[in-house]
């Protein structure tokens, strides 16, 4: 046996000397690209030191842009190559386990570790008794407005409908500047429907599972989207043609009034426009206030090789100091508690936003969703650009969802 052990010794000296490195234990990650341009650099620092700190260890990390981000992992995923760990929109979670290609991570998460985090985060990722996902980055929507036009026109940031519509008329001033940004493309372009569904007092979904956007409620909502762009006026032009993204940046440079986003636009006005004045407020209600609340979600894949190893990674990824980084710089709301007692110390304004989520409602959890989303946008599209009525429009979207995609009502 001593022998045996010396040999094996004399190999590895032999191997080293040679040049040739003895193979080491790969984790895939695949990153979601956040918005304020840090995400590569951020996970390329992470990833660089725990490697230094685990030698045996490589963590090969691919970050991509949310609108490629879904099929990428599905090419992965259908070649039999999926990633041992993924930034996922948590609701493509449904869609993952449905297809038996998500790994429960209860027998990695020790109770010292999940202790660390706001414990009401998992609720939407434990699925029959089983936790599916960590939350990795937390958000909630509010209003951004420019401050000089309403100072202007006198008038105070909108707290309902109505007053959205008053101020909007009011300060709006084409080219130089619109009363409402309303993106509508694929990219997030449901998110501005939940907005207004609802505070309008409605629901995507009725309590058998049947897609209930053709409700009065979900009409109204369309209908008042709608008069914004095609009544009134008073919005940026063409919201079937920009994405979030993009109009993220024509608020900072001043041309959009008022704008429904997330936290990290306060990142973006700084880089765009540090002079910008501009103020946060919340979305205006209707019948019920409400804000969505957003959390994506790192997930293990079932089929990957080394999940052990990924989980190392997990733990090491998530040290305080490293979340703190990544949620300060880009503009997230913290998903541990000591992180979110140093966030508002640190930075006032997100307090803000966490002071938002006992408004918010999440989008629903379906196994179904991406496609759904897919409809939903097709159909406000073809309403803003009045080829459709906003009654027709939602009609055609809840039969086609519930005839088509969901079968079954």
């Amino acid at each position: 046996m001593k022998k045996r052990w010396i040999l094996v010794a004399l190999l590895m000296v032999v191997l080293l000397a040679s040049g040739i490195a003895l193979a080491k234990t790969k984790v895939h990650f695949v990153a979601a690209r956040y918005h304020t341009g840090i995400t590569d650099d951020y996970w390329a620092k992470v990833a660089s030191e725990f490697e230094a700190a685990n030698p045996d260890i490589d963590v090969v990390v691919d970050v991509i842009d949310w609108g490629t981000l879904h099929q990428k992992l599905t090419t992965m995923i259908g070649a039999g190559k999926p990633p041992e760990l993924a930034n996922i929109a948590t609701i493509w979670l449904p869609e993952y386990i449905s297809a038996g290609v998500a790994e429960p991570l209860d027998k990695y998460m020790t109770p010292e570790f999940k202790e660390q985090f706001i414990q009401s985060l998992f609720d939407i990722t434990v699925i029959d008794g089983k936790l599916y996902g960590i939350p990795i980055a937390v958000s909630a929507r509010a209003m951004f407005y420019l401050q000089d036009p309403l100072e202007k026109v006198g008038m105070a940031p909108p707290k309902n409908w109505e007053e959205l519509l008053a101020v909007a008329k009011a300060i709006h001033n084409p080219p130089e500047l619109y009363g409402f940004g309303i993106p509508c493309t694929t990219w997030e372009g449901e998110a501005y429907y939940a907005y207004f569904l609802w505070a309008a007092g409605g629901e995507f979904f009725d309590e058998t599972g049947k897609f209930i956007v053709d409700s009065a409620e979900g009409i109204e909502a369309m209908q008042f989207l709608v008069d914004l762009v095609r009544k009134y006026k008073v919005t940026y032009p063409e919201p079937w043609a920009i994405n979030r993204d993009e109009m993220q940046k024509v608020f900072a440079q001043g041309k959009i009034g008022m704008f429904i986003t997330g936290p990290w636009q306060v990142e973006i006005n700084e880089k765009e426009n540090p002079d910008l004045r501009y103020g946060i407020t919340l979305i205006p209600a209707h019948r019920r206030q409400v804000t969505m609340a957003v959390t994506d979600t790192l997930m293990m894949y079932k089929g990957a090789p080394n999940k052990d190893a990924a989980w190392k990674f997990v733990e090491f990824a998530y040290q305080d100091n490293y979340r703190l980084e990544f949620d300060v710089n880009e503009g997230m709301l913290p998903e541990k508690k000591v992180v979110g007692e140093k966030i508002i110390e640190d930075v006032p304004y997100l307090k803000t936003f966490i002071d938002l989520l006992p408004y918010g409602k999440f989008l629903p959890m379906h196994p179904n969703w991406e496609e759904i989303t897919g409809e939903i946008v097709k159909q406000m599209q073809l309403a803003y650009m009045g080829e459709k009525s906003p009654k027709q429009a939602m009609e055609d979207c809840a039969r086609e969802v519930n005839t088509r995609i969901i079968i079954g009502f």
